[in-house]
């Protein structure tokens, strides 16, 4: 309907950033994916969650569940989605160890639907995930998102 309106769509996750990321400049729609927050699935190695996930939130299942969490998180971790982060974040905690978010590896699968006239599901994998991360949903909005996990730290 948005897009057969003219009307600018601007996802926004937890709204942890300070760039204004989230803010319909040119009017339009603010999509809060904020609900879209579940755990999906946790495997040695790997999670998928919904683009709204806290990144907090998701560590602390993946702990309780097998002693697992995110390889890396920024400073905004107990409040920032994993969506907002792939969509604007760049590193943070684990970045000298495994480099920055886009470093391939860093994000394992993405599942973006297009903003055009007929949307489509997009599953993205392998260097097709840079084409969305850092994009701040311009080309894109992320509702699945598979990172890898590392054995847990006793922090």
């Amino acid at each position: 309907a948005c897009h057969r309106h003219g009307v600018p769509v601007t996802p926004r996750g937890s709204g942890t950033g300070n760039y204004g990321q989230a803010m319909p400049l040119s009017g339009g729609v603010v999509l809060n994916l904020a609900e879209m927050n579940a755990v999906q699935a946790i495997a040695p190695g790997r999670v998928v969650t919904g683009p709204g996930a806290v990144l907090a939130e998701i560590d602390k299942a993946t702990r309780a569940h097998s002693a697992q969490e995110l390889r890396m998180s920024p400073s905004t971790y107990n409040t920032a989605s994993i969506g907002g982060f792939v969509a604007g974040g760049s590193g943070g905690v684990g970045s000298i160890r495994w480099g920055g978010l886009r470093d391939l590896g860093n994000v394992i699968r993405l599942r973006t639907v297009t903003m055009e006239a007929e949307p489509r599901v997009m599953e993205l994998t392998g260097e097709e995930v840079l084409k969305v991360m850092h994009a701040y949903g311009t080309n894109g909005i992320i509702t699945e998102v598979e990172m890898p996990l590392t054995a847990s730290y006793d922090w």
